[in-house]
């Protein structure tokens, strides 16, 4: 019944949302100019695959920024949270419901995106299975991690971008062992599109793996959720309706 309840309270308004609207004519400019760019001869095939790549990162980074908006933010400033608050559904089921179900949505998007590009470029699949094995556990790692910030900040955008351009995605590609804390390294660990910066010295940095980075974005989910389900939880009520 709760489960029930948190879907059809995050589907029913989803159609007028604003973040979704804005991300799928995003998504349909982007392929409108690799359709065009495709058929002129513009765009090769190792330029498809690179784009394939990036869809992994920055693309899930960037769209948990725009997208995990939807699991709390948008409910706030649209005021379709109060049904769902005087419902019999605690705020913690609501704001974990709310966020997994914006986190599938972004995995599909990607997942589309990535298979779309794979097969206009008509290159072999290699890779493919690691980038959207990786697609879907960084959609709910970097879904999570952005709530928070959609949950403290009206500028909940702009702060989870800069804040993967800024730390996030430089960290992950220092050859150093502090990189093991950046999620980004450890989506292109999943993934299988390590990028490290070329320094002119032979530095012995920490290694991860397929399992060991996937269960450090499934760790982060946790803490992530945990996080802003207890910052959810303490919002007084006239913030949030």
């Amino acid at each position: 019944m709760s489960l029930q309840t948190v879907t059809w309270g995050y589907l029913l308004p989803l159609t007028s949302a604003r973040t979704l609207r804005l991300a799928l004519l995003a998504s349909a400019v982007f392929f409108g100019a690799v359709l065009v760019g495709r058929s002129i001869g513009l765009i090769s095939a190792e330029m498809l695959l690179s784009l394939r790549h990036g869809v992994v990162v920055p693309g899930i980074p960037f769209g948990a920024a725009l997208l995990s908006e939807l699991a709390i933010r948008e409910g706030i400033t649209q005021r379709t949270l109060l049904y769902a608050l005087i419902g019999p559904v605690s705020r913690r089921e609501l704001l974990i419901g709310r966020t997994l179900l914006t986190a599938a949505q972004l995995a599909v998007l990607g997942l589309l995106a990535s298979c779309a590009l794979q097969v206009l470029s008509g290159a072999s699949g290699e890779g493919l299975g690691r980038e959207l094995g990786a697609i879907v556990v960084g959609s709910v790692a970097y879904t999570s991690l952005f709530g928070i910030i959609h949950l403290v900040s009206r500028r909940g955008l702009v702060s989870a971008i800069a804040l993967h351009v800024m730390l996030d995605d430089p960290i992950g590609r220092l050859p150093f062992s502090i990189r093991m804390i950046s999620p980004a390294f450890h989506l292109r660990t999943m993934a299988g599109l390590e990028d490290t910066f070329q320094l002119p010295i032979s530095i012995d940095a920490a290694e991860s793996g397929v399992l060991i980075s996937t269960l450090a974005l499934f760790l982060l989910s946790g803490i992530a959720l945990a996080v802003s389900a207890r910052l959810f939880e303490k919002k007084p009520l006239g913030e949030l309706c």
